[in-house]
């Protein structure tokens, strides 16, 4: 008796227990489903992408910025001095250019005597053809030896005129414009601190050949180094390595033909020095974020910069009293690359 009472029992439970054991099944499932959801979405960047005037900024929200703790610092001038330039050269020989210098004085000079002699034929001829328009009081035989003398003076004017100018595109090849300048405006005046031993002039090459020429050098080979002033490059190229050559004079007396080595005086500059706080790599270069707006900031390249205690040096890019973020930096960049791999998607 009382086992079938419990069998009743059990009977009368069982549907309240498998509708329980349902509804708690759906619960279940629905949060999974709920938490799998929550898990699959998303989380929103914190930055956003803008392009200003070709340019791509990211745009990071001010409440933003305080959660992350990204913060920014104001650059502050700094100084550099360019590295170094070693050079290599020779003492420049300045009796060719004497020898250039007569031959150009002497072709002038036939120039001028040719323009005398053709202004003189050219002015007996046109008077020859007026008397012989005046009622032929000249023969036409004398007018024509008068025609016939003219133009050879015309032509020995094109052939002094085209001496010349070979004489100075000569020296202008061989010793560049500004020296054949001088030297065709001053004939031989203008070298003689070079023929007297009071300057010497050298014909120089750049050890790094894709610099730009400094403006003053030391040469070294006498007993005391000179200090050489740039004066211009020349269309020489040295015959070992094809590179520019360049002239320089310097106060000071130095042997003709003797090789010299020197270096470029190093050269101060103004930048800014970012902090190694701020920098960041991306792509195997130093990279730097510059806040240009409140909420706006721009990635630059550090690769003109140098690396200095406490950080990069450059004057490319960055000024003075601009802000760089110090920290938050590498957030940004982790931030842009995946607002970047989203806005692709």
């Amino acid at each position: 008796m009382h086992r079938k009472s419990i069998i009743k029992a059990a009977l009368l439970l069982s549907p309240t227990i498998i509708a329980l054991s349902l509804l708690s099944g759906y619960w279940l499932s629905k949060a999974e489903l709920q938490g799998e959801a929550e898990r699959e979405t998303p989380v929103r960047s914190l930055v956003s992408i803008e392009v200003k005037d070709g340019v791509t900024v990211l745009k990071v929200d001010l409440i933003s910025q305080e959660r992350s703790g990204i913060l920014a610092e104001k650059l502050k001038l700094a100084h550099g001095r360019d590295t170094q330039l070693s050079i290599y050269g020779t003492v420049l020989d300045v009796q060719p250019l004497v020898d250039l210098s007569g031959k150009y004085r002497s072709a002038k000079e036939d120039v001028n005597a040719a323009q005398v002699e053709q202004g003189a034929l050219r002015a007996e001829f046109s008077r020859l053809q007026i008397l012989n328009a005046d009622e032929n009081n000249i023969s036409l035989k004398v007018v024509e030896a008068a025609r016939a003398a003219d133009a050879a003076a015309q032509a020995k004017m094109k052939l002094a005129q085209a001496a010349l100018d070979s004489s100075s595109t000569s020296i202008r090849q061989q010793y560049g414009e500004k020296l054949g300048d001088l030297v065709m405006r001053a004939g031989i005046d203008g070298l003689a601190p070079f023929l007297a031993g009071r300057e010497t002039l050298f014909l120089v090459v750049l050890q790094d050949h894709d610099t730009s020429p400094p403006s003053s050098l030391l040469v070294d080979g006498g007993p005391l180094p000179l200090l050489a002033q740039f004066v211009s490059r020349v269309p020489q190229v040295d015959p070992t390595t094809q590179a520019q050559a360049y002239l320089y004079r310097a106060v000071g007396h130095m042997p003709s033909a003797m090789r010299v080595t020197g270096h470029a005086l190093a050269e101060k500059y103004n930048g800014v020095i970012v902090p190694a706080s701020a920098v960041v790599w991306y792509g195997g270069q130093p990279w730097a974020y510059k806040k240009i707006g409140p909420t706006h900031f721009e990635r630059l390249a550090l690769t003109t910069g140098t690396p200095v205690e406490g950080g990069y040096f450059t004057a490319d890019g960055f000024r003075t009293d601009e802000q760089v973020v110090t920290k938050g930096a590498q957030l940004l960049l982790s931030e842009e690359g995946r607002s970047l791999l989203s806005s692709k998607e």
